[in-house]
């Protein structure tokens, strides 16, 4: 299902499979800047360790820096 799925989407990999989605989505929010923490409880994963292995795979300037000359404002 994931293999025909892919296929109509227009993904051209030869290996597609939910472990390689699993995989990209982690890649893809850590380098949006998503908290570790926040991470591992959407991967579901009990230990911090499993979910700091996608670190390396990151490249250290992706992700919002925040801009500390800006207010906060709250969000309601």
């Amino acid at each position: 299902m994931v293999r025909r799925a892919a296929a109509l989407s227009g993904i051209k990999q030869k290996s597609v499979t939910i472990h390689s989605l699993r995989h990209c989505f982690a890649t893809h929010m850590l380098e949006r800047g998503v908290n570790l923490k926040r991470l591992q409880l959407l991967m579901g994963h009990a230990s911090l360790k499993t979910t700091s292995g996608y670190l390396h795979l990151v490249h250290p300037y992706y992700g919002e820096v925040p801009n500390l000359l800006q207010p906060i404002t709250p969000k309601l």
